[in-house]
């Protein structure tokens, strides 16, 4: 399954729907992504959730993917 992509706005309203895929363990994109104000509570939300999440600061884009399993 592709990754949901979500678009970030000032007005924050895209982050109840973020946090909602992290919970569900959904890998999302975020394009249009606010370094100054955003990645601080994303990278919160991913670690709570188990997840890791990338910013690519040149694209203003950031990425919430699975973390991959420890090989056994």
């Amino acid at each position: 399954m592709p990754p949901i992509v979500l678009r970030c706005d000032p007005r924050m309203e895209w982050l109840n729907t973020f946090h909602r895929h992290a919970a569900n363990e959904e890998e999302v994109d975020l394009i249009n992504l606010n370094r100054d104000y955003d990645i601080e509570v994303c990278e919160r939300i991913a670690r709570r959730h188990g997840m890791t999440f990338r910013i690519d600061p040149e694209h203003q884009t950031a990425f919430l993917r699975k973390q991959d399993a420890a090989p056994s």
